[in-house]
């Protein structure tokens, strides 16, 4: 769907007036690079994980929760961003999570020891926090839902290319520059994201909530939004379909090396072929499925696809391919591809007049889940076993899920793809 120079406004007293095409196209590329903040800061130094280890004389578990307290620290951040946004305003909140993200890095970057850096990694998280909810939120205030997922379904596709680049960047810089290299490269990027929204991102959010912050109206909000069994299986399916693909980063990671004698560098340039997969199902969404297929159909085939590709990582374990690995890998890719872009617009759209609650709950679980699932990783044995029955888990669930009669009937009355 092409960007016109309609006037959001009409549609929503809520959206700002975006008459001109080049302020929302401004719009987009500032939120593709806040969004960068926690594509980067998320797993782009998970090729240099068995390094740290070297480094700071520690061990894979205890380095494995610099990752799993990124997660927690996001997730527990985004409840305050998200009401605190709609009380002061978005552009207010993102400077701050920009500054926060720079501190956050420096403290990792010169960090002594593994304590040290797990508190940066808390401080990056909280930074990132803002930054990766908001990303959303400023499009949804000045988009209505029709265009937001016709934009998305572009824009997703540079979504799901920036983290296929950050593991590849990521595992260059480990083998020539070492692991310190990959905050040097989120110091330039914190500024930069500093600089250009201090410079460029204007406010959004014109109709602003005194009462945002009162505690009656957060707990009816929040509860409103937690005891919806819709939003919990749009939620499943994001956490399934996206942690996956960090659990196979986390345990891969050591897998690879330790198993298949994987250099770093390799390693992370696998994660340009996995999201190509992600990409390739979102342009197989876009020109066919959302046309041809219904929305029920699309969520149960992906599904499957989990399931299936859950399976060759059990096959695997015997014949102890890599190739074949990666084949489960980009496989399960593909179908997070298309279950991911529908579950998080069907979720945020929910509740069309708590945007900025509707997706703090959203992101702040969704960080929980996938923290739970690294942390839950980081105590088991880095194992090909391990990773099969993790998959394995994720896809059943994903599939029960959809069995719910409520969530049968909401998929069935709502038609997302006209």
């Amino acid at each position: 769907m092409s960007i016109t120079n309609k006037t959001v406004s009409k549609r929503d007293n809520s959206h700002v007036d975006l008459r001109d095409t080049k302020l929302i196209y401004r719009l987009v590329l500032i939120s593709l690079l806040m969004a960068c903040s926690y594509f980067f800061a998320a797993d782009m130094f998970a090729p240099s994980l068995p390094f740290i280890v070297d480094a700071f004389s520690s061990t894979a578990s205890t380095v494995q929760q610099t990752i799993s307290v990124f997660f927690v620290s996001v997730a527990c951040s985004q409840l305050v961003v998200g009401v605190a946004s709609e009380r002061f305003g978005r552009r207010p909140l993102v400077l701050i999570g920009a500054v926060v993200f720079v501190v956050g890095t420096l403290v990792c970057l010169f960090s002594t020891n593994i304590t040290m850096l797990i508190i940066g990694r808390c401080i990056q998280g909280i930074g990132v926090s803002a930054l990766y909810l908001l990303c959303f939120t400023i499009l949804q205030d000045s988009l209505s839902k029709e265009e937001l997922i016709g934009i998305l379904a572009w824009f997703s596709i540079l979504f799901m290319s920036i983290p296929a680049l950050a593991p590849a960047i990521g595992g260059l810089l480990q083998s020539y520059l070492g692991w310190r290299s990959n905050f040097k490269f989120m110091l330039v990027l914190s500024l930069l994201i500093l600089l250009f929204t201090f410079l460029f991102l204007t406010e959004t959010h014109t109709q602003k909530n005194p009462d945002a912050l009162v505690m009656k109206t957060l707990v009816a909000d929040y509860w409103m939004i937690i005891k919806n069994p819709i939003f919990w299986i749009y939620l499943l399916m994001m956490v399934a379909a996206s942690g996956g693909i960090m659990i196979f980063y986390i345990i891969g990671s050591f897998v690879s090396f330790h198993d298949y004698g994987l250099e770093p560098k390799s390693f992370g340039l696998t994660s340009i072929l996995i999201v190509s997969c992600t990409i390739a199902s979102r342009l197989f969404f876009s020109y066919y499925l959302k046309t041809h297929v219904t929305k029920r159909r699309m969520l149960l085939t992906g599904g499957a696809m989990m399931l299936v590709a859950s399976g060759l990582l059990v096959l695997n374990i015997e014949l102890h391919l890599f190739t074949l690995m990666l084949i489960a890998i980009c496989l399960y890719a593909f179908s997070s591809g298309l279950l991911t872009a529908t579950a998080a617009v069907s979720a945020l759209y929910l509740f069309p007049n708590h945007k900025g609650q509707v997706g703090a709950t959203f992101g702040a679980l969704q960080m929980l889940g996938l923290f739970s699932l690294t942390q839950l990783s980081a105590h088991l044995p880095d194992t090909e076993l391990v990773l099969a029955s993790m998959f394995i888990a994720l896809s059943v669930l994903t599939l029960l899920s959809q069995c719910y009669p409520g969530f049968v009937k909401h998929v069935k009355a709502e038609s997302l793809y006209k």
